[in-house]
């Protein structure tokens, strides 16, 4: 049995700001292009960087992502919060 044709495909961008970054992503999802069904997804991720120190060691992250299926939409767009710590 072969292996179904799976397609990922994303593009991203940010600009920094001094110690603030605007970010966003896109980001398609097949997974199986052989067939044409509901089953493809499309994320679009905006969000806010925040750098506490200037060298980049520790940052505060703040997404909001829409999600869109081709099956219908669905309640499951999502927040995201998190904190990066570079201790190296």
């Amino acid at each position: 049995m072969a292996a179904a044709a799976i397609a990922r495909a994303g593009r991203s961008a940010s600009y920094v700001f001094t110690r603030w970054q605007a970010v966003a992503k896109l980001e398609e999802f097949d997974p199986n292009r052989r067939v044409d069904n509901d089953k493809d997804l499309r994320w679009l991720t905006v969000g806010w960087n925040y750098y506490v120190r200037s060298n980049h060691r520790l940052k505060l992250m703040a997404n909001y992502v829409f999600r869109w299926e081709r099956s219908g939409e669905r309640p499951n767009d999502m927040f995201m919060a998190q904190f990066q710590w570079f201790f190296l």
